[in-house]
Order: C-alpha cells, then structure tokens, then sequence
C-alpha cells in the first residue's frame, strides 16, 4: 500500500498525473502478479482508492508538503556549457545524469553534485576509451563543487552500476542452466559450475 501511494504521490510531483481509475487496476494486477483484477466501480478497486487517498496523507505530512525535487539535468548544461565539453563527452555525461534518475541521490544531494560526477565519471570513460576529457579535476574547484559529495554521488553510480552487471551475469549464467538441464550432459563432472565464474567487478577508487 505504502509502495503504491509513493508511485501516486511521485506522479503529481513529476506532473506525470494518472487517475485512480487508470492506476488502480494496474497496481492491483501486478501486486497479485495477474491473479486479480479492480475495475473500477468494483469492491477491490474502492477498497485501494480508500486506502491510496488516505495513505497520501500521511506521506504528504511526513514530507511536511515538500514536493519540489530539483533535477540536475539543467545545472549539467550550464555545467557542460563552463567547460566547453565537446558533445561526445557532454552525451556521455548525459547517460550519467539519466541513471542517477534511478536512484535515490535527488534526493540526498544537490544538482550541482550529481553533474559534475556525471562530468567526472565520463571524462574517466571517454579517456580510457582516447576519446579526450578533462586532463585533471581541478575543474571541481573552478565550479565550487562539494568534491566529497561528487566523489558520493560517483561511488553510488559505480556501485549501482556493479550490480546490475552482477545481476545480468547471473540471469545469464540461470538462462544457461536452465536450458542445459533439457540436453543430455556429455559426461558426468565435465561441467563446471555454473556461478563458478562470477566474481565481483573492483570498484576503481575515487580520489
């Protein structure tokens, strides 16, 4: 119920609005995994609009009504624009930018941080792959950026972005598992196990 209220609650603040009408069936389907269904005008479908519209309240008070977010999408324009990043390195920063969207760091630290360790982390990428940056991050001083902060924001990027790796080498390696238990093996004990190749990715340490 919580789950679905801040989802409801996230589409008014992103002025993304749905109506209840629309958003009800499509929690109430995949809370129950397909099992059930609330049309609207049916019990179910009540039951939750009572339930979301009075848990709404309680996570607007415990907001105390704050619902401004600010992006970091324009500071990382302005940001790009200062230090005359070429568009290869400004795209990069770019994709940063958009998956930091995927965690929580809104609403943990400033704009202003999450793009310039978005700027950070592609000029990494773009000189590992020759393709130019910044030649140090003397930049962060220029701009008046929190360097523990960026260097936050970036371990949190880098760590989100280890498992996902992990979690795609793993529904990998089941795929595989899964299709090899339907063919005969070759001969006992020749395989290996199957997870037996996973292994940590080492984060590179932020300096």
């Amino acid at each position: 119920n919580i789950a679905a209220t801040c989802l409801f609650v996230a589409c008014k603040a992103e002025e993304s609005l749905r109506k209840l009408e629309s958003f009800i069936p499509v929690i109430v389907y995949y809370a129950s995994k397909g099992n059930r269904k609330a049309p609207p005008g049916t019990a179910e479908f009540e039951k939750w609009r009572a339930v979301i519209l009075r848990t709404e309240v309680v996570i607007l008070q415990a907001l105390c009504f704050d619902m401004v977010v600010e992006h970091p999408h324009v500071e990382l324009i302005d940001l790009c624009d200062r230090l005359g990043l070429n568009r290869h390195l400004s795209h990069v920063a770019w994709n940063f930018v958009g998956d930091c969207m995927r965690l929580p760091l809104c609403l943990v630290h400033s704009p202003k941080a999450i793009s310039c360790a978005s700027v950070s982390l592609a000029t990494r990428v773009s000189q590992s792959e020759s393709r130019g940056g910044l030649v140090d991050d003397s930049w962060l001083d220029r701009v008046g950026a929190d360097r523990a902060a960026v260097a936050d924001v970036a371990q949190w990027l880098l760590e989100f972005y280890a498992r996902e790796t992990q979690s795609r080498m793993t529904r990998g390696v089941a795929d595989s598992a899964a299709e090899s238990a339907q063919t005969p093996m070759s001969s006992p004990g020749s395989a290996a196990s199957p997870m037996s190749h996973i292994q940590p990715s080492p984060l590179p340490e932020l300096k």
